[in-house]
């Protein structure tokens, strides 16, 4: 099974980019959960602040966006150990997802110029593949929340809240290449992930005009697929038990 880790960070930031610019933002704060095999948040969690050295005193507009209070970074370990203690709690060959590709880029960042090695196999920018599915322009994570019919978890801006809000998207993106639900649809029909899209986007009449991808798109349209398969199975196994009965008679 892939290590498949939602992440999310807190960076320094200010209200003016001349005063903390975006090349010089750095890591205060790292959330992130582990998904199990049908990408579902697991118990499997971490969070840390980390104290930065650049900019060592956060803005008032840093401490009211994040509620992170200077105290928490005091006493928080610069991101050579904190770091450390991240990666080696993601483990071998990791691939994380975020909101965008800003996470990934600033960990490689933050890890080269601490010369720390790295992890991480993999990024996906959940952001891109969640709106692309839908043939939608990006936009953020509350909007996303929102379309899913979800709920945000915990405070906003906070790093493991974001993480386990982000986390609430993976199974209704479309990530063929490790969504269990998504690679039977393509053993069934025989298609590819991008052949299989245009089919799944073409109304059907035994669900009242809605599409395929209407039922994929949300957590209770992804069960009832995944019901339906599991039916079918259940069927060909009965069958493939009937079949096999009469042959040894």
């Amino acid at each position: 099974m892939a290590n498949l880790v939602v992440v999310d960070l807190e960076a320094t930031c200010s209200e003016s980019p001349t005063e903390i610019s975006l090349e010089a933002m750095e890591i205060i704060e790292i959330g992130a959960v582990r998904l199990d095999g049908n990408l579902n948040a697991t118990p499997d969690t971490f969070s840390c602040f980390v104290k930065p050295k650049q900019n060592p005193q956060l803005t008032p507009f840093c401490q009211q966006l994040t509620k992170i209070e200077q105290t928490h970074v005091d006493g928080a370990n610069h991101f050579a150990v904190a770091g450390a203690e991240f990666f080696q709690w993601l483990g071998d060959d990791a691939i994380i997802l975020s909101w965008g590709d800003w996470d990934a880029e600033q960990l490689a960042k933050e890890a080269r110029d601490n010369q720390l090695v790295s992890p991480i196999s993999q990024s996906i920018n959940l952001k891109r593949e969640f709106y692309r599915l839908r043939k939608m322009r990006e936009g953020g994570l509350r909007a996303a929340i929102d379309r899913a019919g979800l709920a945000f978890i915990g405070q906003p801006h906070r790093a493991l809240s974001d993480a386990l809000t982000t986390a609430q998207l993976a199974p209704l993106s479309g990530l063929s290449d490790y969504d269990p639900l998504w690679q039977k649809l393509m053993k069934i029909s025989g298609k590819t992930a991008l052949q299989l899209r245009p089919w799944l986007r073409a109304k059907h009449p035994l669900l009242n005009g809605q599409t395929p991808m209407h039922l994929m798109l949300n957590v209770a349209g992804r069960q009832k697929v995944a019901n339906i398969l599991a039916a079918i199975d259940q069927e060909l196994g009965a069958i493939s038990e009937h079949t096999d009965s009469a042959t040894r008679r």
